[in-house]
């Protein structure tokens, strides 16, 4: 048999895990607001924290301010790594993925938001005249 005081550390500590596992889904950060209107205030970013049959992932999703979803990124980024992102001035959307280093953009089209995986770190791979914003990245990457 298991002594009560056992239970009881074990409990405790059960608790104290998931509470501090939860807690860390809501700390927000500059570059890790949940909500945030475009510089031009023509579009709304929405991160959203979607929980599937196989995982749980981050997603990006822009509105207009009537809060007609314009995109959804079908993909997402894995939760449990960290994601970062902000909006530049140009009203494109970047993301810094911090499981593999891969950025990516978003930015309005004819035909509607087309994603660009722009490169890794800060080295631009892909030939696009844009750079990702310094406050996109998080402190261990400055």
């Amino acid at each position: 048999m298991i002594p009560s005081d056992i239970i009881r550390t074990s409990i405790a500590l059960a608790t104290f895990f998931i509470t501090a596992s939860c807690c860390r889904l809501v700390e927000t950060k500059p570059n890790q607001q949940p909500l945030q209107p475009s510089p031009s205030g023509k579009y709304v970013l929405r991160m959203l924290y979607e929980i599937t049959d196989d995982d749980t992932y981050w997603k990006i999703q822009i509105s207009d301010n009537d809060d007609n979803v314009l995109y959804k990124d079908p993909e997402g980024f894995l939760a449990r790594f960290n994601v970062y992102w902000c909006w530049d001035t140009s009203n494109r959307v970047w993301l810094y993925n911090s499981d593999d280093g891969r950025v990516f953009f978003w930015q309005a089209t004819d035909a509607g938001w087309e994603k660009v995986k722009w490169g890794a770190g800060k080295v631009n791979e892909c030939g696009v005249d844009a750079l990702p914003p310094d406050e996109l990245y998080p402190a261990y990457v400055k």
